[in-house]
């Protein structure tokens, strides 16, 4: 626990459902609660829990905040335009950072953004006003079922509809596969997650 706390700079939080999660597998596999009966392992847990402060909440970002950053933004720059799709993309359809950014093998591809109008689907985003995106790898999806999710237009600048359409349409502008990650802006440039807090921040 002291490596996991001084050196992985891991919090009391993560420590604890690591610990939550040995737990499981012992029980689970029919062997005695591993952490019961351990005092000295309880005196270190409420130790790390005082050393490591109170918890930092991070605030939400609102759509007042995208607002501001998107008028901030040059959106006839494609660098520009992947971090403000990555934002808006996002802020939808509640993803974590995996699942967009970062990981060329796991982030939204190309392929991976449908449009219709109507329900009726569409090849291409204009006139469209509903944009689903298939999240093929995320962190709850234990099974590797993916999921299919869906947000429509809202008419203003916070349009995940306008917004996944130009950075598609941008995309195949470059002769991008399917396969390709969506948001990347030149050659192998993908989005990373510290782009976008550094925006945020």
């Amino acid at each position: 626990m002291i490596y996991q706390s001084e050196c992985r700079r891991l919090t009391h939080g993560t420590i604890s459902g690591c610990l939550s999660a040995i737990r499981w597998v012992h029980l689970a596999n029919g062997y005695g609660d591993p952490l019961q009966a351990k005092p000295r392992l309880s005196l270190m847990r409420r130790a790390i829990k005082r050393i490591s402060g109170p918890v930092k909440a991070k605030l939400p970002v609102t759509p007042d905040m995208l607002r501001l950053i998107g008028e901030s933004l040059d959106l006839s720059d494609p660098k520009s335009i992947v971090v403000w799709a990555g934002l808006v993309l996002a802020f939808f359809f509640l993803l974590r950072s995996s699942e967009y950014c970062e990981d060329p093998t796991k982030a939204l591809r190309v392929g991976d953004v449908q449009f219709s109008c109507s329900g009726v689907s569409r090849a291409g985003g204009r006139g469209a006003d509903e944009v689903l995106i298939c999240i093929r790898d995320s962190k709850t999806d234990h099974g590797g079922q993916g999921a299919l999710l869906t947000a429509y237009a809202t008419g203003d600048m916070l349009c995940p509809v306008t917004v996944a359409a130009k950075v598609v349409e941008m995309r195949r502008g470059v002769g991008a596969t399917d396969e390709d990650p969506l948001l990347v802006w030149s050659g192998n440039a993908i989005l990373k997650r510290t782009m976008v807090t550094d925006v945020l921040c």
